[in-house]
Order: structure tokens, then C-alpha cells, then sequence
């Protein structure tokens, strides 16, 4: 698997193709520095491959992210509410807050194609009126088009601003083997991190990623 040497796509990018908005980061510096390096790809999909949850409670939240990783309620929900104090939080507001999931694909090849899901403490205005507060938990369905596969690698989101995020995801997938992951993060504004996933017995190698693209919220 190939390190990513530089973190995420130079704001400069994001304006040229997006017309505005700076990127931070969790850097010391609060700089981003980092170039697309050749053959890599930056996915453009539209809008219609995102999929956005409904406005969930925390509860709703906790249940959601126990059925995809296979994981007790009990630990997901002391892990959140951990967080959330780690942020200055009270457990109140955050058991009072408002959730959604985000869930985009990305092509590996012409026939696999997993998905990422972003597991988003959002405010609710209204409407339209809305934005991602903080990214709490990022997960990796790789079973797609009747294909399951194992992941060893990253992935690494940036919360550019409140509704947009940029991800990168960059590893090896393959055929066999066993994938663990620890999926919890704490990402607000103009902040990045990441998910370290695990490939044990790994065999059959699969094919190499690296894959850029966004989410918009």
C-alpha cells in the first residue's frame, strides 16, 4: 500500500472548481500542502450518488452505526457521548442533538464499487438551511455488486465546511482475509482525520485505490 504523502487537494483546486471556500486542517500549521499525483483520481460524481439520512436522534445514530459494524449499542453510544465531551459538550446536548448519515460510492474497478458512510452531528435550521457540525464516525461497506472484499489502507476526510466534505481513500483491497477498523473520529469545521483499516490473512490481492472526491451535504 502507498502512504499518502501529503494530506489533501490544495484549496486552490477546490477553487477553481468550486468557486470559493478555503480547506484547513489538523496540521500544526493549519495548512493544507498536497498535489494530485499522476494516475490518481478525483471523483466527480454528481449529487445523485450521495445519499442523505433523514434527520436522525441519537439514539436512531447509535442504532444505525451498531447494525453496520456489527457492534453492541452500549459501546457506540459511550464512545459518542465520550466525544462529545472531548469537544466540551454536555451529554445532555448531545443526546438532544441532531443527526444524519451520508453515504457516496466510489469506483475501484467497472464492477466493484463499495461505499463510504459519514456519520454527521448536523444543525437543523429548516429547510435548506442546514450544516455537518462534526463528522463522528466514518464506515466502509465494501459488499457491492455482489462482491465482498477486505480493505487495507486509509481513509482520510477533510470537513471543508459545513456542507462539504473531502475524502480520500487509499489502500489495497483484497479477495480474502478479515477487515478490522476503528471508525470513531471527531472532525468539525476546516479539521481532517482518519480511518486505519486492517487486512488479516489477507490473500487474493484485488486491486490498488486511491480515489479524492466530495460529499456535499
Amino acid at each position: 500500500m502507498k502512504k499518502i504523502s501529503k494530506v489533501l487537494s490544495v484549496a486552490g483546486l477546490s477553487l477553481a472548481i468550486f468557486g470559493g471556500g478555503t480547506i484547513a486542517s489538523a496540521a500544526e500549521d493549519n495548512t493544507v500542502d498536497s498535489t494530485i499525483k499522476k494516475g490518481n483520481v478525483l471523483d466527480l460524481t454528481d449529487q445523485s450518488n450521495v445519499q442523505i439520512s433523514e434527520v436522525l436522534t441519537f439514539g436512531e445514530l447509535v442504532n444505525q452505526i451498531a447494525a453496520d459494524t456489527n457492534k453492541p449499542r452500549e459501546e457506540i453510544s459511550q464512545q459518542l457521548m465520550t466525544q462529545g465531551k472531548a469537544r466540551g459538550q454536555s451529554s445532555a446536548a448531545t443526546l438532544a442533538a441532531t443527526y444524519r448519515t451520508l453515504t457516496t460510492n466510489f469506483s475501484v474497478t467497472p464492477f466493484y464499487s463499495p461505499s463510504l458512510r459519514f456519520y454527521c452531528e448536523t444543525n437543523e435550521w429548516g429547510g435548506s438551511f442546514r450544516g455537518i457540525k462534526e463528522i463522528k464516525h466514518i464506515n466502509m461497506n465494501r459488499d457491492a455488486n455482489g462482491l465482498s472484499k477486505t480493505f487495507s489502507g486509509t481513509v482520510q476526510a477533510n470537513l471543508e465546511d459545513p456542507n462539504r466534505i473531502f475524502y480520500i481513500v487509499n489502500g489495497d483491497f483484497h479477495n480474502n482475509g478479515t477487515t478490522t477498523f476503528n471508525g470513531n473520529v471527531s472532525i468539525t469545521v476546516g479539521k481532517t482525520g482518519s480511518v486505519g483499516f486492517n487486512a488479516s490473512y489477507a490473500t487474493s490481492h484485488y486491486k490498488y485505490t486511491y480515489k479524492e472526491g466530495y460529499v456535499y451535504f
